[in-house]
């Protein structure tokens, strides 16, 4: 491997919002796997399998893609172009990606919506971690009941409550 200098970066490094369309798709069905990469992790490259999506961020924002392709409209656009291969994967190319049809409402509302599904992403994996924390809570105490462990009467339900799942408003990421 050669060194590159600071200023020629490899193709295959990713920038903040390169979208990754799944080019060989996994599944029992044509269904395509976005994702779009923010920055998470310093000096990371791209996998073959992926195809990089950029777009002009002044007419398409890559989150408002990202989310357009996860809806039922554009995963039902891409998956119809995939092409079955023989070992049982679909696969899709960058020129069927060049095709894709795409809304374009204006960039302030395209904003919002991707700012709104942000939102309410975060506020699913805090009812997901609420849940598992109940759903722990729920299995230890049951163990503990059926074990006799632990007593009915000695149960203090609000301590164990408060302890096991924080206030909504406490834990905003």
């Amino acid at each position: 491997m050669t060194e590159r200098g600071a200023s020629t970066p490899p193709k295959t490094r990713t920038r903040d919002n390169d979208g990754w369309p799944s080019r060989s798709i996994l599944c029992h069905s044509a269904d395509v796997c976005c994702a779009l990469f923010r920055g998470e992790l310093p000096d990371c490259y791209f996998a073959s399998y992926l195809i990089r999506v950029r777009t002009d961020a002044a007419r398409l924002l890559p989150g408002f893609l990202n989310e357009y392709a996860r809806t039922e409209r554009g995963r039902s656009f891409l998956s119809g172009r995939a092409i079955r291969t023989a070992d049982g994967k679909f696969n899709i190319n960058t020129g069927t990606l060049k095709r894709v049809l795409v809304p374009l409402p204006d960039i302030d509302e395209q904003a919002k919506m991707v700012s709104h599904v942000d939102r309410l992403e975060r506020k699913l994996a805090i009812h997901r971690r609420k849940h598992s924390a109940l759903t722990s809570l729920f299995r230890t105490l049951l163990h503990q009941l059926l074990t006799a462990q632990l007593r009915v009467s000695d149960l203090d339900v609000e301590t164990l409550l408060s302890q096991a799942v924080p206030e909504p408003n406490a834990a905003q990421p």
